[in-house]
């Protein structure tokens, strides 16, 4: 008899999390979840709650889970005290919990934000953005995603048996998101930010190929974003348009523009050579057409 992998998901009320776990019903995993609001008929079984609350995690018979998928979290306009609190210290709580009821693959949703790029003033210090790039952010939402991170790697060198992955997501584009438009670029005050984007069936997909590789010992930063940036003139023209004169305090010269005008400006090498996935959709190409895949 052929048996269901179970896979534990958090946040999955949210939009990526309600994506995912259809995508995963439709792929054969019983998928157990837990969030603070209702969610569709997509899963095996539903906890309304919080996920640091272990007498909801109770309610999920966890063991015998082999995955969990930690999405929940306060996002960019949380205080500084909830990011803490929510993002660091409770989910802390939650991966105690997991790994106490032996579930040994644990991919967590950091964001491309833990490097500094939700504020004006933010400048990398290198393009394009490694998937170690340190934390610049004077954003408490990005400083918490970062020492969430750095909590895991903590973690794994308790507990080196343990499968952990770790995205740094870009901005996730609905299914009918359009390209930017030259008129649009030029407003762009984070492009850091919002040069960074991603397909929602591209997260989804790399979230379901973490599910489906083999578990084994293993710790993994991959910034998870489009090959492409989201604009509609070639990266360097975006960068100019957005940033102004302060474009003379960025070294373009990594980018290899050669080889494609829009490439992107984080890092993916690392998601393609070592994870083994690469997005699918150019997002410098949407258009008012639903995409696919």
């Amino acid at each position: 008899m052929l048996i269901m992998k179970k896979v534990f998901v958090t946040g999955t009320s949210g939009f990526l999390g309600s994506n995912l776990t259809e995508e995963l019903k439709a792929r054969g995993f019983h998928v157990v979840s837990i969030s603070r609001k209702a969610v569709a008929d997509n899963v095996d079984k539903h906890v309304e709650g919080s996920f640091d609350n272990y007498e909801d995690l109770d309610k999920l018979e966890l063991d015998g889970s082999e995955t969990l998928i930690h999405l929940a979290a306060v996002t960019g306009d949380a205080s500084e005290e909830d990011a803490l609190r929510v993002n660091v210290y409770e989910t802390a709580r939650l991966i105690r919990y997991c790994v106490e009821r032996g579930i040994k693959r644990l991919v967590l949703a950091s964001s491309i934000a833990s490097v500094g790029c939700l504020t004006k003033d933010f400048m990398p210090r290198q393009l394009p953005i490694s998937n170690d790039h340190p934390c610049d952010s004077s954003n408490p939402y990005g400083l918490s995603k970062y020492l969430m991170e750095e909590y895991m790697r903590y973690v794994k060198r308790n507990i080196l048996d343990l499968d952990i992955t770790l995205f740094r997501i870009g901005v996730v584009l609905k299914r009918t998101a359009v390209t930017p438009t030259e008129e649009q670029i030029a407003k762009m005050w984070r492009p850091f930010c919002t040069l960074g984007c991603i397909h929602v069936s591209d997260v989804v997909n790399a979230l379901c190929f973490a599910v489906e590789k083999e578990v084994k010992p293993s710790f993994g930063v991959h910034n998870l974003v489009a090959e492409d940036s989201f604009s509609s003139i070639p990266t360097a023209d975006a960068l100019q348009l957005s940033l102004g004169e302060r474009i003379a305090d960025l070294d373009l010269s990594d980018l290899q523009f050669g080889k494609d005008k829009f490439q992107g400006i984080y890092d993916i090498n690392s998601l393609k050579n070592e994870f083994g996935y690469s997005p699918r959709i150019r997002v410098s190409e949407l258009s008012s057409t639903e995409t696919g895949e």
